[in-house]
């Protein structure tokens, strides 16, 4: 029987920094219970064991550490270090002789300036490298870590082949992740995927032809091309006593990786989205016929744009990009697209305040506004600014005005309309671009809508908006929708339109909690008609620029959702149908 793999093993021993520098070690206070996890190693056999965590070379019970660890059974016993310590043969031998047989040292760039930034120590690369030269000496096998930052790329083939022409037996490329004092600089550190493959992959080459092992950690396989064969998951060398590791998303549907991916960098796809990944799905096909004439480039219509290096050199090298660079990938053109400016729910109402969406405080307008122009170059012809808490923002009036100068045909705008009562009409009637609002109404009385709202006054604060709206942009469209949970709020608010109590033509919207029954009474099924005069176009689809899929949620103007059950009930069979899929 073959025995099982025993994979290594990294144990935080904790211990001091050197100093404050700006890669991503987390700094911890000297761990307590070194000794028990010195026993935890005894309990099974393990291939090696490297110390992590500070600097290993600032503790003074360092030698007799190892000691212990060697007496413990561990054979393999390494360090992790920066190697600043270890410049004379003198000190690299004394750890030989208490068991130490490796050494991992960190090197961060190829030009000793950038070392020594990133370190935040003058001197430290040429240190590093003299470490490196008497831990040869001394014995020990020297393993090379070369953290994947802005300053590393442009010269990591000349770093691998500098550090393995000094003797170094193994080089591990390792991403900067957002964690520790990197956090604060992450922008400034981590490189973008799309330009880091041909750095990659001459490095690899680089190591292949001097028959050294290169291998990638924290990197998806997509971003590392032929070097893709080196990507390891951290998993196989678990920490023992250390901080948890950031969790990674999955990978992208057609991901080249397999098992051997960790998948999609987590901190990485929340600061610089999905693009550079999601460019690597599309497949590949021959472009199509040169055009006589050069056309206008067509709308993204979701396509990632190919944000790779080799990518734009390919195209590049093309005669004509006949109109469009995404050639590749098939267009879908989405009619509606919705874009929603989050910020406190307005609502005490847990199903229709919107509340998943919900945030503290308003958003900062330049991430709206960065959304609405991603949006803009997806094509759709009609462009929706909903949700429950759109219209709310502070700065609704000139978002909505940007919305309206962008390139769809027809802009929209739902939501509860209260706040609009406290804007000037000076500053509503800089409104302009915009075709279409309609306020919600949660109640067909005001006592009833502002219990539901959880705001006194909130249902004539909605009336005086429109009015507002009505007399600042006469030709600007207005209607109003009622938010319903149950048949029974269906009855009332077709009352209340039959009596000329609310303004405008009967519009429903379904609550999330919203179960339409099995049997409809003529009563119910004779209001709902009278709601949905003309069949309903599909809902639209919630702009999410970083392409993970929402939370699924009702369409909050619930009309355009009952499109298939309303077709069997006006046939008169009274069972409901299937609902169509809805977008958040």
């Amino acid at each position: 029987m073959t025995p099982p793999r025993l994979a290594p093993q990294r144990l935080w021993i904790g211990g001091p920094r050197r100093g404050a520098d700006r890669l991503d070690h987390d700094v911890h206070t000297p761990a307590e219970a070194v000794e028990a996890l010195i026993s935890r190693l005894g309990e099974r056999p393990v291939a090696a064991v490297t110390l992590v965590g500070g600097e290993p070379t600032l503790r003074a019970d360092l030698p007799s550490l190892l000691r212990r660890l060697t007496s413990a059974g561990v054979g393999n016993l390494g360090m992790f270090t920066d190697g600043l310590a270890l410049v004379s043969g003198e000190a690299a031998g004394s750890l030989v002789e208490a068991g130490l047989k490796r050494v991992r040292v960190e090197l961060g760039a190829f030009q000793p300036e950038a070392h020594d930034w990133l370190v935040n120590q003058p001197g430290a690369q040429r240190r590093a490298l003299k470490a490196i030269r008497a831990c040869r000496a001394a014995g020990l096998s020297v393993e090379v870590e070369i953290p994947l930052t802005r300053p590393a790329v442009d010269h990591l083939p000349e770093l691998v082949g500098l550090v393995l022409d000094l003797g170094a037996s193994w080089v591990r490329v390792r991403r900067v992740t957002k964690a520790g004092p990197a956090a604060r600089d992450f922008v400034a550190l981590s490189p973008r995927l799309g330009l880091t493959q041909p750095a990659l992959e001459r490095a690899w080459d680089e190591a292949a032809r001097r028959r050294r092992p290169l291998t990638l950690h924290g990197l998806p396989a997509c971003a590392a091309g032929r070097a893709a064969e080196g990507v390891r998951v951290d998993a196989d060398e678990p920490l023992i006593g250390g901080p948890a590791p950031l969790v990674n998303l999955p990978g992208c549907a057609r991901c080249p990786g397999g098992s051997a991916c960790a998948g999609a960098p987590q901190d990485y796809v929340e600061r610089f989205g999905w693009a550079e990944l999601r460019s690597e799905e599309r497949p590949h096909s021959p472009p199509p016929p040169q055009a006589q004439e050069a056309a206008a480039p067509p709308p993204r219509a979701g396509r990632a744009p190919a944000t790779r290096v080799l990518v734009a050199s390919r195209l590049a090298q093309r005669p004509s990009l006949y109109g469009d660079p995404l050639a590749d990938a098939p267009v879908v053109v989405p009619r509606r697209l919705r874009v929603s400016f989050r910020g406190p729910s307005p609502l005490l109402c847990p199903d229709c305040g919107d509340h998943p969406l919900s945030l503290p405080t308003f958003e900062p307008t330049r991430e709206i506004r960065r959304r609405l122009a991603a949006a803009a170059q997806e094509g759709a012809e009609i462009l929706e600014i909903g949700g429950g808490m759109s219209l709310a923002h502070p700065d609704v009036i000139e978002l909505l005005r940007e919305a309206g100068a962008l390139s769809a045909r027809r802009v929209e705008a739902w939501g509860d309309g209260a706040a609009l009562a406290e804007l000037p009409d000076k500053v509503l009637r800089r409104l302009k671009g915009v075709h279409r609002i309609d306020l919600a109404l949660y109640g067909p009385d005001a006592p009833r809508h502002d219990a539901h709202a959880g705001r006194p006054g909130a249902f004539f604060a909605t009336m005086r908006a429109l009015a507002a709206l009505h007399e600042a942009k006469p030709e600007l469209e207005l209607g109003v929708y009622a938010l319903l949970h149950n048949l029974t709020d269906l009855l009332h608010f077709d009352q209340a339109w039959r009596d000329g109590l609310l303004p405008f033509s009967p519009r429903y919207a379904l609550s999330p909690s919203f179960v339409l029954p099995q049997t409809l009474s003529a009563e119910e099924r004779s209001a709902l008609l009278r709601g949905w005069p003309s069949p309903a176009e599909p809902p639209a689809a919630r702009f999410d620029p970083s392409g993970q899929e929402p939370p699924s949620r009702a369409d909050p103007r619930g009309a355009v959702v009952w499109v298939g059950e309303m077709t069997q009930i006006m046939a008169g069979s009274g069972q409901s149908g299937p609902q169509e899929r809805r977008h958040e």
